[in-house]
């Protein structure tokens, strides 16, 4: 199952609460459909009247200590190395998953 793991970003307080869901449905939509795993960062464009719409998502987005993506969870409370850890413990997850299955 595909989690969202990470915060709004720190900008999501200037917006009412109906585009942070939007936010978090579009990034959350995109993710499945893209058939995505693990981490991915996507970025929106806000119009004026709220509506969202996604342009890009980011399967690979920088992740060093002073990457935006890193810089996101931290925001939320998510230190590097616990989120090097989540990451890891998804790929470990996915790999077993993948390998129980049989041809």
């Amino acid at each position: 199952m595909n989690r969202i793991l990470g915060p709004l970003g720190r900008h999501a307080a200037a917006h009412p609460w109906r585009t942070i869901l939007l936010w978090v449905v579009a990034a959350a939509s995109v993710f499945a459909l893209a058939g995505c795993s693990g981490l991915a960062r996507c970025d929106f464009f806000v119009a004026p009247d709220g509506s969202v719409l996604v342009n890009e998502i980011n399967t690979m987005p920088g992740f060093t200590d002073t990457s935006v993506y890193v810089k996101l969870f931290e925001a939320s409370g998510t230190a590097y190395p616990q989120l090097c850890d989540r990451l890891v413990q998804l790929a470990v997850e996915r790999h077993r998953q993948a390998r129980s299955y049989r041809f």
